[in-house]
């Protein structure tokens, strides 16, 4: 941070303690109304899990093994939830991750301008470096299982520069040995990506959610750190010795009861610990928009006080500001890239496919329930008898292939007259079809079926092609979801990404590219051939086209090319047949290659000096006779 900004956050000035209820007055705006959210959100939670809290399986475990004869178990009622919402999700996640994730590059870059049209791919490659390194597909892959669960989904981008220390070998220049030295290299430059919980998530709540990055004036983020992790992040924050105790009741609303009620997915803060002033620490960080001479921040030469600037706060137990700095982006945009993938209208707060399916998960819960509950009063017989002429020791006696004595006081007497089975009607037979009509309309809703699951449906034997037009078909519902979250969050995160490389990338980095097979020359990735205005597509939603789909066209593409002398002339055959030959899983086709041998007389010519190799210079010949093929 630079002096100015110290001097501004300065504990118990005049200046600090007016920026600080600026910002408490924010967080407190944005609680209040994302608290509203988080019964819900906590039931969906349970719903997903299918109510199966850990606790009880641990009661469960230690009850059976005190009791070796499991008669705990068997006397246990049966009360399944069906997990048609987690079935449900896992496909549609599946689905989406295969959509943005299963293609390379992960992020596709096109130019209006034709000169930048090879900076366009090397800002793919760079991209494609970056999203591998910050493990985009984990985070990208939670990022989409949030927006099914809550409605809601946020990714944090930031640009890092990380030093570690690395060991290699010098050469002493006094013996002139080699020598192992351990010293602090540059090991990454570039983007990462963090999955931020809805629950610590405060957006300002005048915009959209899902337009908050462009059009708020405040976005904050919520997390739970120990000092260490402060102090070792260096000269990023400040005045860690004055953070003070968090008041009572001061971590944030009603999101204290439901983080440590130990029922949801994500509990993992003791905020009674906090409260007693442990060495973890609350941190409240954001992108804040702020006129200086409001709050009397003079920027200096080249700035209008006068108009808003972004800055990132960063406070900590909501009593000490311990990062205070201007941030200023190309992209312009709060550093969050936020979706939520049934937004409706400008509402603040959607709904998310999991509230919409949560009365169909309670309903075949219940219907299954009920006809297992019934079942087992038919199959628990009842009986009507005369005690005075039956032993009823017998009849309630469980031994297998049992014997009922009579009194003699039965002798004679008709059966019928003193002992009848009780007639039960199964009264839930049809339940199963319920059930699965009921399933049929949550498919309907979700646009999920058998197929898409993976499991084929009824109707006989399928082939590949027919399975597959069969999904294409099925999945255009789901396509467009897909499209939709591309254009609302990443893309976004597409532009962050890239401008935050055209703004940040040091001039010493540079990153080799090797050629498709590893021989081509490799191509240096620098800032300078990076620059360029570039378009980030939205992705259409479809699913990319299998290994066998691909196989199978370039199959028929390599057999027309080679029985085509013209086509034969203008394409590369021999490259087609390795490249159709590692499609089908021949990885290592290249082994079997034959290496060209020089003819002897041609051989014999360039000895004579009859033959000049290819590419030699003038006034020398080459005697590697390689060079000639």
């Amino acid at each position: 941070m630079e002096q100015k900004f110290l001097d501004f956050i300065r504990p118990k000035s005049e200046t600090h303690a007016k920026l600080l209820q600026r910002v408490k007055a924010q967080l407190q705006e944005s609680e209040s109304k994302m608290s509203q959210f988080y019964n819900r959100w906590n039931m969906r939670e349970l719903q997903y899990q299918a109510y199966v809290p850990v606790q009880d399986w641990e009661t469960k475990y230690k009850n059976t093994c005190k009791d070796k004869q499991l008669t705990s178990v068997k006397k246990q009622d049966a009360n399944i939830v069906v997990p048609y919402s987690f079935s449900t999700i896992r496909t549609i996640v599946t689905y989406l991750a295969t959509v943005f994730f299963a293609r390379k590059p992960i992020f596709t870059v096109s130019a209006n301008d034709p000169k930048f049209t090879q900076n366009a791919k090397n800002m793919e490659n760079l991209l494609q470096y970056n999203a591998e390194h910050a493990k985009l597909v984990q985070n990208g892959i939670q990022f989409l299982y949030n927006g099914e669960i809550y409605g809601l989904a946020v990714l944090k981008t930031t640009f890092k520069t990380e030093t570690q220390p690395r060991t290699s070998w010098i050469t002493d220049v006094m013996t002139g040995l080699p020598l192992r030295v351990r010293e602090a290299q540059l090991v990454y430059q570039g983007n990462s990506a963090e999955v931020i919980d809805p629950f610590l998530f405060f957006p300002d709540p005048r915009v959209p959610m899902y337009r908050v990055n462009r059009e708020g004036e405040y976005v904050y983020w919520r997390s739970f750190v120990g000092k260490f992790i402060l102090q070792k992040a260096g000269d990023t924050y400040a005045y860690l010795d004055d953070i003070g105790m968090m008041a009572p009741g001061d971590t944030g609303g009603s999101l204290a009861n439901i983080r440590a009620n130990g029922d949801s997915l994500n509990n993992q803060y003791d905020f009674k610990e906090i409260d007693k002033g442990s060495s973890f620490v609350q941190i409240d960080e954001g992108s804040v928009e702020i006129i200086p001479s409001q709050i009397g921040l003079d920027l200096g030469e080249g700035y209008d006080n006068d108009k808003p600037h972004k800055f990132i706060i960063t406070l900590a137990n909501k009593q000490q500001i311990i990062r205070f700095e201007l941030y200023e982006p190309d992209h312009n945009m709060h550093p969050v890239v936020v979706c939520e993938p049934y937004a409706i209208g400008n509402g603040f707060g959607n709904m998310g496919i999991s509230d919409y399916l949560s009365p169909f998960q309670e309903s075949i819960s219940w219907f299954l329930n009920s006809h297992i509950f019934n079942v087992k009063g038919v199959v628990n017989n009842s009986f009507l008898y005369d005690p005075s002429m039956i032993e009823e020791k017998d009849i309630k006696s469980d031994a297998p292939g049992k014997c009922i004595r009579i009194k003699p006081k039965a002798f004679g007497v008709e059966i019928q007259s003193y002992f009848k089975q009780i007639p039960i009607a199964d009264t839930t037979s049809g339940h199963v079809a319920d059930m699965q009509a009921l399933m049929r309309l949550g498919n309907d809703l979700s646009a999920i079926n058998d197929n898409v699951r993976g499991m084929q449906d009824s109707g006989g034997r399928k082939t590949a092609t027919e399975i597959r037009a069969t999904i294409e078909a099925v999945s255009s519902r789901l396509a467009f979801h897909a499209q939709y979250i591309s254009a609302s969050s990443f893309v976004d995160l597409g532009r962050q990404w890239c401008l935050n490389l055209q703004q940040y990338l040091s001039d010493d980095f540079q990153m080799a590219v090797l050629g498709e097979d590893g021989a081509t020359a490799p191509v240096n990735i620098t800032p300078m051939n990076i620059t360029g205005d570039f378009i980030f597509p939205v992705h259409d939603g479809s699913l990319p086209l299998d290994k066998v789909a691909l196989f199978d066209i370039w199959q028929v593409a390599l057999q027309f090319a080679a029985g085509n002398p013209q086509i034969a002339q203008t394409y590369d055959i021999p490259r087609i047949f390795e490249y159709v030959a590692r499609l089908g899983g021949a990885e290592n086709i290249a082994q079997f290659k034959i290496q060209p041998q020089p003819d002897a007389a041609v051989a014999q010519q360039a000895q004579q000096g009859n033959l000049v190799p290819v590419g030699s210079i003038a006034g020398g010949v080459s005697n590697d006779l390689s060079q000639l093929f």
